[in-house]
C-alpha cells in the first residue's frame, strides 16, 4: 500500500483536523509500504516545523519512519534549488537520494500521479526504489509537458 497523505493545502492549510491526523499516524502508517509526504506533510505528520536542509529533511524522514511505514520517501518539489531532490528511507535506515530537474512548472495532482505510478511499478513486481525512481521521472515528464 502506498499512501500519499494529502494534509496540507497548496496556500498553507491543513485538510485534516488533529484527531485525523492522529488516527492516520497510528492505525494507517503503521500498515503502509510506503508514506509519500511532501515537507509540509511530513512537518504536518510529525507536529513540528518543515525542515529545511538535507539533514532536517532526513530526520524528519527517519522519525516518520519510526511512526510504522516499511519505507518513506520525502518529496523536495516544495524544497529550493536546481534539483528537485526526493528522500527515500527504507526499513533498513538506508538513504537514497532521487533527484530530477527542478521544472519551473505548476501542476495540481503530482503528488497522487507519483504515489500511483509507485504503486503500479510495486504490483508490476519492481523494486521499491526503481518504483520510485521511475515515477519521478514520468512525473518530471508530466511537468516537462505542462
Amino acid at each position: 500500500m502506498v499512501l500519499d497523505p494529502v494534509l496540507v493545502a497548496s496556500c498553507g492549510g491543513l485538510l485534516l483536523d488533529e484527531d485525523g491526523r492522529q488516527t492516520l499516524v497510528e492505525r494507517l502508517l503503521p500498515r503502509v509500504t510506503l508514506v509519500t509526504p511532501n515537507v509540509p506533510e511530513a512537518a504536518a505528520l510529525l507536529g513540528e516545523k518543515p525542515a529545511a536542509g538535507e539533514s532536517s529533511l532526513i530526520g524528519q524522514a527517519l522519525r516518520l519512519l519510526a511512526l510504522g511505514p516499511r519505507a518513506v520517501l520525502l518529496k523536495g518539489g516544495h524544497a529550493t534549488g536546481a534539483e528537485a531532490v526526493d528522500w527515500l528511507i527504507s526499513g533498513q535506515q538506508s538513504v537514497r537520494r532521487i533527484t530530477a530537474p527542478r521544472i519551473p512548472a505548476t501542476l495540481r495532482g503530482t503528488g497522487c500521479a507519483l504515489a500511483s505510478a509507485i504503486a503500479a511499478g510495486l504490483a508490476s513486481g519492481t523494486t521499491l526504489a526503481d518504483s520510485c525512481e521511475r515515477a519521478k521521472m514520468y512525473v518530471t515528464q508530466l511537468l516537462q509537458r505542462a
